[in-house]
């Protein structure tokens, strides 16, 4: 099984899993302009896009790069993109792979790019920014755009704004026009801090994870709005912890039966159960990490293996996921990476390239 790292060090990382033991190991790895932090795979075009995380001020601005994998398993660097935004984290891709969405967390804007026939980056179609500030002095001095997730119909992206406590709705469509009006379709409790979040495969619910608030909050979907209406906030923190705790990522399950969102500080995974008919949630339990600062972890397709980047312990985990129970159990090795930020299973299909 091969998956992607990226992450806070030189290089962009092609491994593989073997899923009868656990064990991995590099494949093959290629220089980055720098910081790719998140990565998402486009297998109908062979491309592999990341967001190159530079920016320290708002006035800064980062870059966008897209990488070939050829038959041989080289990645190339064939394209890059200005950010229009200081420290990019996270993006998305269109189910017709003609639109890139990226999120500038330090500065709080939201980019989109067209993206050619052979997937490289094309005219940049929208750079909205975010306006507004949370209670938090720290971190939400002013809008920190986090995520973008297209949602299962795929018409639509759903931005998490850690710095205003908010989720906004843009329509792809209009984005491709270069229309950037969004609606918020979320606003949460005051210092909640959303980062990420997951749709249910039916787009029925939502779960949303809190970074700054470290909980769950398991949302119904106006079918028609887009709205965002919460129904539970489950706490993601062992009870009576102490000390620092951020919230990072969440996914469900392939099944649907449960959720996983991790915890930065007590490096762990906690575990809900999930109703498919109602979309409630309920505590399952948690599992340690295997490792320092997970801030990113990803499922494979079938359900039955789990891998974790411990980006302050350079340390790739993997895990075999119980299906009846949800609970994961750590293999005996792990990889040594660079300041791993994001692993990303890799999916092979046919692939038909064409032409700029």
């Amino acid at each position: 099984m091969k998956f992607f790292i990226g992450g806070y060090g030189a290089d962009l990382h092609l491994a593989d899993l073997d899923p009868s033991n656990g064990a991995m190991r590099v494949m093959t790895s290629v220089r980055t302009p720098a910081n790719a932090s998140f990565v998402a795979w486009v297998a109908g075009t062979g491309m592999l896009y990341a967001t190159v995380e530079t920016g320290a001020t708002a006035t800064d601005s980062g870059r966008l790069a897209a990488f070939r994998l050829d038959d041989a398993g080289c990645l190339t660097l064939v394209s890059e993109a200005d950010s229009c935004g200081a420290a990019p984290c996270h993006l998305a891709v269109d189910r017709k792979n003609r639109l890139l969405v990226a999120a500038n967390y330090t500065s709080g804007s939201v980019v989109v790019y067209a993206l050619t026939r052979a997937g490289a980056f094309g005219e940049q179609r929208a750079c909205i920014q975010h306006e507004g500030q949370g209670p938090n002095p720290a971190r939400q001095e002013a809008a920190h755009a986090h995520s973008a997730h297209i949602d299962p119909e795929r018409k639509t992206v759903c931005v998490c704004d850690l710095g205003t406590d908010a989720v906004v709705r843009y329509e792809l469509s209009e984005l491709g026009a270069g229309r950037g009006s969004g609606a918020t379709v979320l606003k949460l409790r005051p210092g909640s801090g959303p980062r990420h979040l997951a749709f249910s495969d039916d787009g029925r619910n939502v779960y949303v994870i809190t970074e700054l608030a470290n909980t769950v909050l398991a949302c119904s979907r106006d079918a028609r709005t887009g709205v965002l209406n919460p129904v539970q906030e489950l706490p993601l923190l062992p009870e009576g912890h102490r000390g620092d705790a951020l919230a990072a990522e969440i996914q469900l399950h392939p099944d649907g039966r449960y959720l996983y969102a991790s915890v930065r500080g007590p490096d762990l995974i906690s575990v809900f159960r999930r109703n498919p008919d109602t979309g409630a949630l309920a505590p399952a339990g948690s599992f340690r990490t295997g490792g320092s600062w997970p801030r990113h972890f990803q499922i494979d397709e079938s359900g039955s293996h789990l891998l974790v980047a411990n980006e302050r312990s350079n340390r790739v985990c993997s895990f075999t996921i119980d299906k009846s129970t949800g609970m994961a159990t750590a293999c005996r090795t792990s990889l040594e990476v660079e300041a791993p930020s994001c692993a990303l299973f890799f999916r092979e299909v046919h692939r038909h390239r064409r032409a700029s």
